[in-house]
């Protein structure tokens, strides 16, 4: 079941998609956006030698081929438990609809540190988050295409939460994001349709992410009950990033 299990999770580099114009130029992709919109996509290729960009999905589709986003919103709090061990997370979420002033003053409770700053219509929400509520994080802001989800994993202490509200916040580059890169394991963006999940890290690779994974007993626990849940009887091999309009 192992191997089945390993056929299940597809890893890509996909650095090409993401640097473009010869690495002079940040995509424009939605699916690329990092907290905050960049002040400016213009790069160089010099910036980011040493950094890894990844694209994490779960091989059960839907029926015309995307990834299925229903199996990774089940997958996420056991995918981010394992990647946020010994760690800690800080979470960034944009609202394109409506405010989160309703969240902010009903949930403060699950968040270690108090929220942050929002922006005057409350579009804005930033927090560290504990691992005991990433489950909460799900049920609350999965299932809508408007909200954005970014967010950070760094090492215990390693991350000073001021500092994380103060890049992500207010007047966000690339040079804010290459910051932030040196200090913390991974930042990670959940797609907009809910399916799979952009990660750039100075830290680890596409290969070092899948053993990472397959080493964990309790992900791997996790993933074949809800690959069981799920009632899928085969998996096809499947490489490369998710298929165009479903990234």
């Amino acid at each position: 079941m192992s191997s089945s299990l390993d056929q299940l999770i597809v890893i890509s580099d996909i650095k090409k998609y993401v640097l473009v114009d010869d690495q002079t130029a940040w995509s424009d992709s939605v699916d690329y956006e990092l907290f905050s919109n960049f002040k400016t996509r213009k790069t160089s290729p010099d910036l980011w030698v040493k950094t890894n960009f990844l694209d994490i999905y779960f091989n059960i589709k839907v029926n015309w081929g995307a990834p299925n986003p229903g199996f990774f919103e089940d997958i996420f709090p056991a995918l981010m438990k394992t990647l946020t061990a010994n760690r800690e997370l800080f979470i960034f979420v944009e609202d394109e609809s409506e405010d989160l002033s309703t969240v902010k003053k009903g949930a403060s409770f699950f968040f270690s540190q108090p929220l942050g700053c929002l922006n005057e219509n409350e579009k804005f929400l930033a927090a560290k988050l504990d691992q005991k509520n990433i489950s909460w994080f799900r049920d609350t802001f999965f299932g809508d295409f408007l909200i954005l989800m970014s967010g950070c994993i760094s090492e215990k202490n390693g991350l000073d939460f001021q500092y994380f509200i103060s890049k992500t916040y207010t007047n966000f580059g690339l040079d804010s994001l290459k910051e932030i890169l040196d200090k913390v394991f991974l930042v990670f963006k959940v797609s907009p349709d809910g399916n799979g999940m952009f990660i750039a890290s100075n830290f680890i690779d596409s290969e070092e992410l899948r053993n990472l994974l397959m080493k964990d007993s309790e992900f791997l626990r996790e993933l074949k009950k809800i690959y069981e849940v799920w009632g899928r009887s085969d998996i096809s091999p499947s490489t490369g990033p998710r298929p165009e309009g479903t990234r």
